[in-house]
């Protein structure tokens, strides 16, 4: 290589390393400014944060739990609501597991206190001590059971908004898809809905057959009211009764001793059929002369008794009771009886007896109905979990009316019509005569 080569390489290496030399040096020095910049903002006086305390809402306690399974998903709720309302109250989840464990009452108590005084290591976290609470209490079974009760539920009388609720809170537990609930929801929906559907059409979302559902039952309640209240404006007073004939009506011949012949019996067959368990009236076996079917036969005969028979009468000559007589019919059969109207009857109900031995059909209620008796204790018979299917009821020569009635055993009466009947006929009652007069808005529209 010659010298002059040599020298250019050297000129051009010079450059080089002085263009390095020169970044290097800016580099440098912005990397002082950034410095000298950060700590000034370090060393700067900051304003100190202002912390503002917003109160929490109050929420109310969640009901306490004895370890009943089928309340068990709604306790759990409440407190994941409590929790998540009020987090500074419960910050954490030795607080949160204590507080539930406050809660608990009875087979519930003991069995959280014994993990307290074994100092269980699901007490550690609140995931931990939740899916301990569910292997104990919560209803192993619960999908099938929410189905079973899906499949029975029904509308009934109630509003849809009271059917859609309880709908909603089993459906959730299935795991069915929008298909099946669809199907379900309408075939639990009243007659009257079914039929305003099938005119528009099924939608095809569960959530707008909801929405219709709810237009179409509050239309129909509004055209209920409607029709009521233009029925109202037409009324008359009722005709007052013609004197005389007012008397309470002649007690029966006792069954007891009175054949089906209305003769009386012999001594020696009254001791056989009491003997035998017979009936006093015909003589057959399984049932007794008070429910005897030739006796309420024979009685069905002339249904159409004046409204004037409905009177007051005295049990035992002490103890006024309300009554009244009226026929029972389903499927081509008739039963005459004698009916209790008790204001402070919770329902309709139906003696048991008069059902096994008549033979009513009968089916399941879409839940028990617990009844509660005046002292405040429950029926010793358990909850009513039957009911009549719909029976036509006649009172005098032209009141009639469909009515399911929940079968117990009422030994006093074989019928007995409450405070829900009186509310929705609200008949006119003339305590001196024992007389009842149908005038009301509902009984001229629907009954009469």
């Amino acid at each position: 290589m010659e010298l002059a080569d040599v020298a250019g390489a050297v000129d051009t290496l010079s450059q080089q390393v002085n263009t390095l030399s020169c970044s290097i040096r800016e580099l440098q020095n912005g990397h002082r400014h950034l410095q000298e910049q950060l700590s000034f903002q370090t060393t700067s006086p900051t304003r100190p944060l202002e912390l503002t305390h917003v109160p929490e809402p109050h929420v109310p306690m969640p009901e306490r739990y004895s370890g009943k399974q089928d309340h068990f998903q709604a306790f759990m709720m409440s407190c994941d609501l409590l929790f998540a309302l009020n987090p500074r109250t419960y910050y954490s989840d030795y607080v949160k597991i204590r507080t539930t464990i406050s809660l608990l009452v009875g087979e519930a108590q003991a069995w959280a206190h014994n993990l307290l005084r074994s100092q269980s290591s699901v007490l550690e976290t609140w995931p931990l001590f939740f899916n301990a609470m569910a292997a104990m209490f919560d209803d192993p079974l619960r999908a099938s059971t929410a189905e079973n009760t899906l499949r029975s539920l029904r509308q009934g009388r109630r509003s849809v908004e009271a059917y859609i609720t309880d709908f909603r809170r089993f459906a959730c537990e299935t795991g069915w898809n929008d298909v099946a609930l669809i199907g379900q929801f309408r075939l639990g929906l009243s007659e009257a809905l079914k039929d305003e559907i099938a005119r528009v059409g099924i939608p095809s979302s569960l959530e707008s057959l909801v929405q219709l559902s709810i237009q179409i039952d509050r239309r129909l309640r509004e055209r209920a009211r409607e029709r009521s209240a233009s029925y109202s404006s037409m009324l008359r007073s009722p005709p007052a009764p013609p004197p005389g004939n007012q008397g309470v009506l002649p007690a029966p011949e006792e069954p007891m001793q009175v054949n089906m012949v209305q003769g009386r019996l012999p001594p020696e067959e009254l001791h056989r059929r009491r003997m035998h368990n017979l009936c006093l009236y015909c003589g057959r076996p399984h049932h007794t002369a008070r429910y005897c079917p030739e006796k309420n036969r024979g009685r069905a005969g002339n249904p159409n008794s004046p409204l004037r028979l409905l009177h007051l009468s005295t049990s035992s000559g002490c103890s006024p009771l309300l009554t009244l007589p009226l026929v029972l019919q389903w499927g081509g059969r008739m039963l005459l009886q004698t009916a209790m109207v008790d204001s402070g009857a919770s329902g309709n109900f139906l003696d048991k007896a008069v059902v096994d031995a008549f033979c009513i059909p009968i089916t399941n209620k879409p839940f028990p109905l617990h009844i509660q008796v005046v002292d405040g204790s429950s029926l010793p018979s358990g909850p009513v979990t039957t009911e009549t299917e719909p029976l036509q009821v006649t009172i005098g020569p032209g009141h009639k009316e469909t009515l399911r009635f929940d079968i117990v055993t009422t030994p006093l009466f074989p019928i007995i019509l409450g405070l829900p009947w009186l509310r929705q006929h609200d008949p006119q009652v003339s305590w001196s005569s024992g007389t009842f007069t149908f005038s009301s808005s509902y009984c001229t529209q629907n009954c009469l």
